[in-house]
């Protein structure tokens, strides 16, 4: 995977600043929870650790505006501010987390629970500059809830994208198909334990760190996550 962020009459190059892989990693993980195409969250996983080795003061936490090994400069800025646009740090906080909740790998948790932090001290001061920044912490508030969909082949993936849409945008969506088992598991290593019913789809729901037996039917599930807790 390219890093490049020009390209032009053939030719590509530059490695972009923070808010270029911020923005990208989030347009990426868009396109996974519209289509739950593994490609998308491969990408997205490659492209946050690079942003990760790239910008991120693994001393003082935080990501700097600029990559490490480019142009030397006088001040090398960590620009957390949230103005018409979201800042770069703001989206990294964001889109560690989801990465976090998608594929526990401990080392994204880390550089979210590092990033909230940087985001809770800059914040603190006047937090109506931060709105995308409370975004970001506010889903280290929210209760956890995980929806895991095995389901016997790729026939079904958009029957469970329709009926999920943009109705529960904190619900963390992994779904696995025989298609997509093996690259999944690379990057999601706890998915391998969800054997897969070549029947009927299967789903397995995790909330608040209690995981619960196999469920059938989603309308059902889905209507115990619209009930108020």
């Amino acid at each position: 995977m390219s890093g490049l962020v020009r390209y032009r009459e053939g030719e590509s190059s530059g490695n972009g600043f923070l808010d270029d892989y911020a923005y990208f990693v989030l347009a990426l993980l868009s396109l996974y929870d519209a289509t739950y195409d593994v490609e998308y969250l491969e990408a997205s996983v490659f492209y946050c650790r690079r942003m990760i080795r790239l910008f991120y003061d693994l001393r003082d936490e935080g990501f700097y505006f600029t990559p490490s090994g480019g142009e030397k400069l006088f001040y090398r800025p960590k620009e957390a501010y949230d103005g018409a646009m979201p800042s770069g740090n703001s989206v990294a906080g964001f889109v560690t987390n989801r990465l976090s909740a998608l594929t526990e790998e401990p080392d994204l948790t880390e550089i979210f629970d590092r990033q909230t932090r940087f985001l809770e001290t800059a914040a603190r001061s006047y937090p109506s500059g931060f709105s995308f920044a409370l975004i970001a912490l506010m889903q280290k508030l929210e209760d956890y809830a995980r929806l895991v969909c095995v389901l016997p082949d790729e026939e079904h993936v958009r029957e469970i994208a329709l009926k999920l849409g943009k109705r529960f945008p904190s619900l963390t969506v992994i779904v696995k198909t025989p298609e997509n088992a093996d690259r999944l598991s690379e990057i999601a290593g706890y998915t391998k334990a969800y054997a897969i019913d070549n029947t009927r789809p299967v789903f397995y729901v995790c909330k608040n760190k209690t995981c619960y037996p196999a469920e059938y039917d989603l309308d059902k599930i889905l209507e115990d996550l619209s009930a108020p807790s």
